[in-house]
């Protein structure tokens, strides 16, 4: 399975960047330095840690433009997320464990052929295959998944990944992406 282009979800709360999204960022660090890392966040002040987000190893940086996403409703977000992994085909993609990335998380498995793998806390290549390392049962055990078909989507656990500065430049894409409106009034 060879690795070149990831998707990440980054995180922000009161105007700053959680420590989970650089942890996300070293995750998919660890599947191949060759890979193109791509950063997707919902936050309209993302920009201010663009190079935060490049030292840490983010290759391009998608800032979505719509003004629904200004408050957070999981299906404008999903939405938002499909449009970006359309465009960007990803060979793989990352999300924090957090309330929005396991909501969209599951929102995108329902919308795309990906595998879900859940709290992980160690990625490894054997034999050319990738593996990841899960923490079930209250984090007592540990199981070890292998994605048999579709585009991994992984729910990184939190505290697995050290973060680690390792330089570099961040484009910034701005994305316009078209939100429907998918409530029914009764």
């Amino acid at each position: 399975m060879k690795m070149r282009k990831v998707l990440i979800l980054v995180e922000t709360k009161t105007e700053k960047l959680l420590k989970i999204s650089l942890e996300v960022l070293a995750a998919a660090k660890k599947i191949s330095d060759c890979c193109e890392l791509n950063v997707i966040g919902f936050d309209r002040n993302l920009p201010q840690f663009a190079k935060l987000l490049a030292k840490h190893g983010a290759n391009k940086l998608y800032l979505l433009k719509n003004k629904k996403l200004n408050i957070y409703m999981v299906n404008n977000y999903t939405q938002a997320f499909l449009q970006v992994c359309d465009a960007v085909q990803p060979d793989i993609i990352l999300v924090p464990n957090t309330v929005i990335g396991v909501d969209l998380a599951l929102q995108i498995e329902m919308n795309k052929e990906v595998e879900l793998v859940t709290n992980v806390t160690d990625i490894n290549f054997s034999e050319g295959d990738l593996y990841f390392t899960r923490s079930t049962t209250l984090s007592l055990l540990n199981e070890l998944k292998k994605v048999e078909c579709g585009i991994p989507l992984v729910v990184v656990h939190k505290d697995s990944f050290s973060p680690k500065e390792v330089g570099g430049t961040v484009e910034i894409v701005d994305f316009a992406v078209n939100i429907k409106d998918l409530q029914l009034t009764i």
